[in-house]
C-alpha cells in the first residue's frame, strides 16, 4: 500500500526574471514541478504562459503531475526563494484508499 501525491489544478504566476533564473539551476525544484512523470494515458502538460514581466503555470488542463512524498519540502523552498515573486494556487490530490485534495495557496503571507 502506498501514498500518491499529485498535482491535479491551479495556476502558479512567477516572475519572469525569477522563472528563468531558477531552470538555469541544475537542482531546481521548479524543474521537478514541471517535468515530474505525467500520467502516461493523457500526457498533457502545464501550459506555460509568458508576457512581458511574467510567467504562468497552468495545471488546470494537464495531467495529473507526479509527486514524491517530500512535495511540500519543494513548494517551501521556491517560496522562500521567491516570496512575492511567486504567487498562485495549486491542488494537490493525495490517494491512498480514496482521495482526498489539498490547496497550496502561494498568495498568502507566512
Amino acid at each position: 500500500m502506498s501514498i500518491e501525491y499529485a498535482i491535479s489544478g491551479g495556476q502558479l504566476h512567477f516572475d519572469k526574471k525569477a522563472f528563468t533564473r531558477e531552470l538555469l539551476l541544475s537542482n531546481s525544484p521548479l524543474k521537478k514541478i514541471l517535468r515530474s512523470k505525467i500520467d502516461e494515458v493523457d500526457n498533457k502538460k502545464p501550459i506555460i504562459t509568458k508576457t512581458d514581466n511574467s510567467v504562468i503555470v497552468d495545471y488546470n488542463d494537464a495531467s495529473d503531475i507526479k509527486l514524491d512524498e517530500n512535495f511540500g519540502e519543494l513548494f517551501r523552498v521556491l517560496k522562500s526563494k521567491y516570496k512575492e515573486k511567486m504567487k498562485g494556487k495549486i491542488t494537490i490530490r493525495i490517494t491512498l484508499y480514496d482521495s482526498y485534495y489539498m490547496i497550496l495557496d502561494f498568495d498568502k503571507e507566512e
